[in-house]
């Protein structure tokens, strides 16, 4: 192949010493892999003699680009494909000026983002460099439009796509659907790593008993009066009565905080936050009781049966399903039930609020 991905002759044969051929449980493990790997290769090919007798290593992957040609180069990876994608950051990095390198770093979860922090630096210190990441776990997968949308902007790119069979075939067939010249495209592809995932059923599995319970238990609660005399009057008296509301609308705040992070792209959203979201609103039933004993007339009626549906809707979210693809076709119809009741409930919240104002507090 000729032009931006130019092989040097050599003797090795390049499927002895792929950076695709990785394999390693963990994806921090990734980087040094490649270094390792990167030695022995150097140990077997042969130093040429430049004529100011500077030894230079011949490159034996195929996956390597001149980065000192001015050209807009849009790198692909998943998983541990971001390994090449790394060694190329770090030497367009060292150069003043060359190809315009842009990364697009697929995982499924944000802890496997092998090399984030450094694309982030590289990304922030070099304008020749840029970076995006997604987590496959929340929906955030690439796209055909927004494979068109790049090619749109970058006609004359240059792509190279290294990941896993599946993630590489579906970016690829984007490719081959927009008409690029497949000689400026580049595919290596990464065998797919074996994670363990028991930890995310037994998350849910608390999740979803905590939110049932609560559920359940504040329905009984106020359909039986069971609430205690004591509580009862301390809601009833302002104190309580801004006390419990305030921390029930801090709570509907901090809910949408996630959704707009991810609609407004203005950064990654951290896997702790996530799980932030998804335990309060498990525990989110005992704040409405807080706030209120009886479950009210009209609106606040209302009010309360939209909480508790939405607590429900939101435990059973896609980890309810073992399947990947299971999770993925579930979670697109999922998410309109529990974005719908939870825009009904901030509106209905607001306006409660409003009345209990107009008419002079509680």
């Amino acid at each position: 192949m000729h032009g931006l991905f130019e092989l040097n002759s050599t003797a090795i044969d390049v499927q002895d010493h792929p950076f695709s051929g990785f394999r390693t449980n963990d994806p921090e493990d990734a980087v040094t892999t490649m270094n390792e790997a990167q030695e022995r290769v150097s140990e077997v090919v042969p130093v040429q003699r430049e004529p100011n007798n500077a030894e230079r290593i011949q490159e034996v992957s195929p996956f390597v680009p001149d980065l000192s040609r001015p050209v807009s180069l849009l790198i692909m990876v998943a998983g541990t494909g971001a390994t090449p994608a790394l060694a190329i950051v770090r030497s367009r990095s060292q150069l003043r000026s060359g190809a315009h390198v842009m990364i697009d770093h697929t995982a499924h979860t944000a802890d496997q983002l092998t090399g984030k922090t450094e694309f982030e630096t590289a990304a922030a210190n070099y304008d020749g460099i840029n970076y995006r990441c997604r987590c496959a776990a929340d929906g955030e997968r690439v796209t055909f439009d927004e494979i068109r949308r790049l090619n749109q902007q970058y006609p004359d790119a240059h792509w190279m796509v290294c990941g896993p069979d599946r993630y590489a075939k579906s970016v690829t067939t984007a490719l081959d659907e927009l008409k690029i010249d497949p000689g400026r495209i580049l595919i290596e592809r990464c065998p797919t790593q074996t994670v363990n995932i028991d930890h995310k059923p037994t998350d849910h599995a608390r999740r979803f008993m905590i939110g049932i319970s609560t559920s359940l238990s504040v329905t009984l609660f106020v359909l039986l009066d069971l609430v205690p005399e004591a509580v009862s009057h301390w809601q009833s008296t302002p104190v309580g009565h801004w006390l419990s509301g305030s921390a029930l609308l801090m709570f509907l705040g901090f809910q949408w905080w996630l959704p707009a992070k991810q609609w407004s792209g203005s950064g990654h959203v951290s896997p702790r936050l996530r799980e932030w979201h998804r335990d309060l609103g498990a525990w989110s039933p005992l704040l409405l009781l807080l706030h209120g004993s009886s479950g009210g007339t009209g609106t606040v009626q209302i009010l309360w049966l939209l909480f508790i549906l939405n607590t429900i809707v939101g435990i059973c979210d896609r980890f309810t399903l073992p399947s990947r693809e299971r999770q993925m076709r579930y979670f697109r119809w999922w998410l309109f039930p529990h974005i719908i009741f939870s825009s009904l409930i901030t509106v209905l919240s607001v306006h409660h609020v409003w009345n209990i104002l107009s008419h002079g507090g509680p």
